[in-house]
């Protein structure tokens, strides 16, 4: 998902946590990471492991985006990436619940 002209924030699975096809789904094997193509950097954001979902990414109007994960060690919470400081902060945690599946914004 884009976040700037040159940023973009991807999902990428940590072939190490990864010992069968399930885990791709199951397993909390994914990283969320900053790729900026004009610097050719890639940096880990602060956000826990997390579980797949269909739709984890979500650009707001202000410009900040949306990681909506399913952590083992934080919850299942929403994270903002705010591209003008490059920093991730914990949003809203959803109790009760096992896995969070999409996240569609309505703006």
């Amino acid at each position: 998902m884009s976040v700037d002209d040159n940023k973009a924030i991807v999902q990428i699975f940590r072939s190490d946590s990864i010992t069968e096809y399930g885990d791709y789904q199951q397993g909390f094997v994914i990283e969320y990471h900053l790729v900026d193509l004009a610097t050719k950097t890639i940096e880990k954001l602060d956000v826990p492991l997390s579980k797949y979902s269909r739709k984890a990414l979500e650009l707001l109007a202000n410009g900040k985006a949306v990681i909506m994960s399913s952590t083992e060690t934080k919850g299942n919470a929403y994270f903002i990436y705010a591209p003008q400081s490059n920093s991730v902060g914990k949003g809203l945690v959803h109790e009760g619940t096992e896995y969070i599946n999409a996240f569609l914004s309505s703006e």
